[in-house]
């Protein structure tokens, strides 16, 4: 709270506050506000008073509260204008600014509980008061006596902490809605001007605490900067060595990021001639072998056939079975489906096969109708289904296994889930324990942009989730 300019004097309440005193709705005259002419408003006169006051506010805000005063008394052309301020203890007002006649009572004030600045802020409404010296006769020592005194508070944080008030000390001038407008406006000023004063003052205090703490500081500052040093140092040193640490480090990652990659692309490129090999050569050539068969089998004599017909028989169908072997193997070399059906089609003719292999139920699960990728792509969260089918099979002791495809606006995700006995994914995702196939899968998603997550238990199986983005 602003304590500058405290009451000088405080006329005491026993020998002012008498039996008898007119009573508040006697001495209130702020309907006439309403009925009187008001005069048209002054806005360019207004606006100036107000740019002139955030100027004074900005330049000097230590004297803003009379400054502010002054203007009150200007714009609304009265014989004195001022602000009350609460003290601290909430007791009393005093006059901490006056402009006009009243000026020589600035410091002086009255009582919070039976004085017109009071009343005011009971009610939290301007009010227009005459001759207030009838109910509050220790005003009536405040020369020149007040014909109108027009009062209206002001707030900080919603809180009535004063009063801002014209006064007119002849029955010549009468205030009206007009000036009633302008001292609310100069109120609203004047909560800001309260808060920028009280600003100033709290940081002059917490400037004199800084002034203390800095010295402290220094002290203490200095009494570390030895030790900073020499930490500073060693510190310097350590850094040296770890740059170098995880420059060597990068350098690895690095080259087997290259190695892998490359194996990546040789795997891919032998499996694609192997398909080719399988497909063109020994395919074609079973199926040479199938119809010389039938040829022979055919042009055999009826004795003949009886006595080589079921060897015959046998050997066709061994050539239409290893012809379906290689059909199958070729195509998990390189599947043309992938590029014919797509991959929610490819994985569950794969997942067919591999469960009527193994014993192993595979379902697959696809939100239809999944948006083709590039080729890449395609390729690679096939290779990811195969290589976690392979682990299934090897390590999981599953009983089922569940393909699911999801796709959402950036990416299409697939995720291979068993009912195994699990492991320690965390374990086996750190890079110092990877093994080939896992670093291979990261790998292949990397290429297009994918990436890869594995999620296991031990005792609750595994799910492997490869992610490949769109539109690439």
């Amino acid at each position: 709270m602003i304590e500058s300019g405290e009451p000088r004097s405080a006329p005491r309440l026993e020998a002012s506050i008498l039996a008898g005193a007119a009573p508040l709705e006697s001495i209130l005259r702020t309907e006439d506000l309403r009925r009187r002419p008001a005069r048209p408003p002054d806005y360019e006169k207004e606006n100036t008073a107000l740019a002139a006051l955030a100027g004074a506010l900005a330049d000097s805000p230590r004297t803003i509260l009379q400054t502010l005063a002054d203007k009150v008394l200007a714009i609304l052309d009265a014989d004195s204008a001022g602000l009350s301020l609460l003290t601290k203890d909430k007791k009393r007002f005093y006059w901490a600014a006056i402009a006009g006649a009243w000026r020589p009572h600035i410091g002086d004030g009255t009582p919070r509980d039976f004085g017109p600045c009071g009343d005011v802020l009971d009610c939290n409404n301007p009010m227009l008061f005459t001759h207030w010296e009838r109910r509050y006769p220790y005003l009536s020592v405040a020369v020149p006596l007040a014909d109108e005194g027009l009062l209206a508070p002001f707030h900080v944080n919603g809180k009535a902490v004063g009063t801002i008030w014209a006064i007119a000390h002849s029955n010549c001038r009468k205030f009206d809605a007009e000036d009633l407008r302008l001292l609310e406006s100069m109120g609203r000023f004047a909560s800001a001007a309260y808060q920028t004063v009280e600003s100033v003052e709290s940081l002059k205090l917490q400037m004199a605490a800084r002034e203390t703490a800095d010295g402290e500081l220094r002290e203490l500052t200095e009494s570390l900067e030895a030790q900073v040093r020499a930490r500073t140092e060693e510190l310097e040193q350590r850094n040296n060595q770890l740059a170098e640490a995880e420059e060597e480090a990068r350098i690895h990652a690095e080259q087997l990021q290259a190695i892998s990659q490359r194996m990546v692309e040789i795997q891919e490129t032998e499996r694609r001639n192997l398909s080719a090999e399988l497909h063109d050569r020994l395919g074609q050539d079973l199926a040479t072998i199938n119809l010389n068969l039938h040829l022979v089998k055919d042009q055999l004599s009826a004795g003949s056939r009886t006595k080589a017909g079921p060897r015959l028989d046998d050997s066709i169908a061994l050539v239409e079975r290893t012809v379906e072997v290689v059909r199958d193997v070729a195509g998990a070399l390189r599947p043309l489906a992938l590029d014919d059906y797509g991959l929610a089609a490819t994985l569950r003719s794969y997942g067919e096969q591999f469960a009527a292999r193994t014993g192993i139920g595979v379902t697959v699960a696809a939100e239809l109708p999944v948006p083709r990728l590039q080729p890449d792509a395609e390729m690679a969260l096939f290779r990811i289904c195969q290589e976690a089918l392979v682990n299934v099979l090897k390590h999981a002791k599953a009983t089922t296994v569940r393909l699911t495809l999801a796709v959402d606006a950036e990416s299409i995700s697939l995720t291979i889930a068993d009912d195994g006995c699990g492991f320690d994914a965390h374990s086996a995702m750190d890079h110092r324990n990877r093994g080939l196939g896992l670093l291979i899968m990261q790998e292949r998603l990397r290429a297009v942009d994918g990436s890869l997550r594995i999620e296991s238990q031990p005792g609750a199986g595994t799910s492997v989730m490869g992610k490949a983005r769109r539109g690439r």
